[in-house]
């Protein structure tokens, strides 16, 4: 498997037991959500939908991805709550 669910990735990456010899290093969540909330709103779109995609693929080699299942879960939950808090301002 790969890294523990609910874990943040540290700052100076991980090492993942498929890659050992691969340093998956990242920019911090901060960098991340700063980059996010720069890109214009069609960007976005498009970065969800890339998302979507991955996590799809993911799912269709691996049925059981704890990581692919879990962006699934937690999607169709914002999902219900935008949707709801959209209604509720109606």
């Amino acid at each position: 498997m790969g890294m523990a669910p609910n874990k943040i990735i540290p700052a100076g990456g991980f090492k993942s037991q498929y890659f050992p010899e691969r340093d998956f290093s990242m920019r911090s969540i901060n960098e991340l959500w700063g980059d996010l909330g720069e890109l214009p709103e069609n960007e976005t779109l498009h970065v969800i939908t890339r998302l979507f995609a991955i996590y799809e693929d993911e799912l269709r080699n691996n049925p059981d991805n704890e990581g692919a299942l879990k962006f699934f879960y937690n999607l169709e939950n914002v999902i219900d709550q935008v949707c709801a808090c959209n209604s509720n301002r109606r």
